[in-house]
């Protein structure tokens, strides 16, 4: 078997458990369990042109979203000793970029710089009310703060001059006009453009680890195959809330919640695999539907929810009329999307054709 998970099995007894068992796994690492500056010794034959990177894609996707990631792989032996005896397998490590979670994280960090040198700009700026800054290290504290808030930390210099300026004070009552020396604090910054290119540059970038021959699962199948696990966070959040609405509960008895939940489960499980069936009779044919959306009926998906599936037979009818004693059946015309549907599920359209025109005498 395949185990796929997220960073949470990503501990060494976990993965030897699963070697131990004749199994496979396939999850990310922790940012403890990779570090960055590990990170960035895996990525350095990228950055020097001497590692050649593979695009990940999905190939019934369009062009502006059919490459999804790129990466590359290494190979690494773990050998563990448990209860005296020595385990050691090969252990292969996928090292990925995600576009879409680089180029979000870049902005995002842009709009961090740009907030921190805002705040910067301000800082030198005297106002009414405000502290005044009367050492250099109150300067220096402030500054890292402000690095701190917008998660900036060596992505500027700063420099702060302190100058002795001599003041005339004026003559005041008894006392006697004098020369004062004050300090005055001048602090200028610029933003570390290398730093900056080499956190761009980390962007996107996460370590995932699999047991499996490369041969049967390559890297491409290995990045697909985790985008597209079950999660079974949205079984649990569709049982509790919406559709079946699990919570709260009114009932006393536990027989009756027990069998409110077995009911509900069952459920459960016809929603998930009809879901399940739609979705993988799409990608078998690499194609997409459209029309489920309302306000966007040219939208198309390859993973539609099973909620939006059955919304889309919601406005079909039958109506029954009674005549002399004979009961008329009229069904409303199946649309090509709901014809469609039936066809992914594998269904034959008679199911909802064979109530039309239908007449039968009432018991």
């Amino acid at each position: 078997m395949l185990y796929i998970g997220d960073c949470k099995m990503s501990s060494i007894k976990t993965r030897t458990h699963i070697v131990l068992g004749g199994d496979f796994y396939l999850c990310p690492l922790t940012a403890k369990q990779v570090s960055n500056e590990e990170l960035s010794k895996y990525l350095q034959p990228v950055w020097d042109g001497q590692q050649e990177l593979t695009i990940i894609d999905y190939e019934y996707a369009d062009a502006k979203t059919k490459n999804i990631a790129d990466g590359f792989e290494i190979e690494i032996i773990h050998e563990i000793e448990i209860d005296g005896q020595e385990i050691s397998w090969s252990e292969r490590q996928l090292i990925v970029r995600s576009f879409a979670i680089q180029k979000t994280a870049e902005k995002h960090l842009r709009e961090r710089i740009q907030k921190t040198v805002d705040a910067l700009e301000k800082l030198k700026v005297p106002r009414r009310g405000k502290k005044k800054l009367t050492s250099h290290f109150e300067w220096l504290e402030t500054c890292e703060a402000i690095f701190n808030r917008y998660q900036t930390s060596g992505l500027f210099q700063v420099d702060i001059q302190t100058k002795r300026v001599k003041k005339v004070q004026k003559r005041y009552r008894d006392r006697k006009a004098r020369i004062v020396e004050e300090l005055w604090f001048d602090m200028s910054f610029k933003i570390d453009d290398s730093a900056v290119q080499h956190q761009i540059q980390m962007l996107g970038w996460r370590v995932y680890v699999t047991n499996k021959n490369p041969n049967e699962f390559g890297l491409k199948q290995a990045v697909r195959a985790y985008r597209d696990e079950y999660l079974m966070e949205r079984g649990f959040a569709r049982l509790k809330n919406f559709p079946f609405s699990l919570t709260p509960i009114y009932l006393q008895r536990e027989d009756h919640i027990t069998g409110l939940i077995r009911l509900l489960s069952i459920g459960l499980r016809v929603l998930n695999l009809l879901e399940f069936q739609v979705r993988h009779n799409l990608e078998k044919e690499k194609e997409k539907l459209a029309g489920l959306y309302v306000g966007n009926p040219k939208r198309e998906t390859t993973r539609p929810s099973a909620e939006i599936i059955l919304a889309a037979f919601k406005e079909i009818t039958l109506l029954l009329i009674e005549v002399k004693n004979e009961i008329y059946a009229h069904l409303t015309a199946l649309s090509p999307l709901q014809k469609r549907i039936l066809a992914l599920l594998g269904f034959s359209i008679s199911i909802y054709t064979q109530l039309d025109g239908q007449s039968f005498t009432p018991e």
